[in-house]
Formats: structure tokens, C-alpha cells, sequence
């Protein structure tokens, strides 16, 4: 994996995943995805598409992952 901050701030993440990884990873982001989605449908506001739910949902998990008790 790597990782190069880009001049408007923006973090860029390259790398491979191993297959059997990447398919654990799939389904989470889609997990999660989803359960943003619905979230905007109940609020009433668009539900994200695309590359901004791929991008919240990365970070949904990961601060899912991360939180401390």
C-alpha cells in the first residue's frame, strides 16, 4: 500500500489487496455502502452514489475499525 498527500490535500491510497482479502473488503464496503445509503433515504436527502459512497464508506470502516471503546 501506499500513500501520497496530492497539493490540495487530498490523500491518495495505491495498492494491491490479495484475493482472498479483497473479497472480505468487497462485501464490507458494500455493507456499509448500503447502510449509508438508507441512512440518506431516511433523512430525506439524496442517497450518495458512486465514488463518493465508495470513498465515505472506506472511511465509515475505517473509523469503525479504529474507534476505541
Amino acid at each position: 500500500m501506499r500513500t501520497r498527500r496530492r497539493e490540495d490535500g487530498d490523500l491518495e491510497l495505491t495498492g494491491d489487496i490479495a484475493p482472498e482479502l479483497a473479497e472480505a473488503l468487497l462485501r464490507a464496503l458494500a455493507r456499509v455502502g448500503d447502510e449509508l445509503r438508507a441512512d440518506d433515504e431516511r433523512r430525506g436527502e439524496e442517497p450518495r452514489c458512486g465514488g463518493r459512497l465508495q470513498a465515505d464508506a472506506f472511511l465509515a470502516l475505517l473509523l469503525r475499525v479504529t474507534d476505541q471503546p
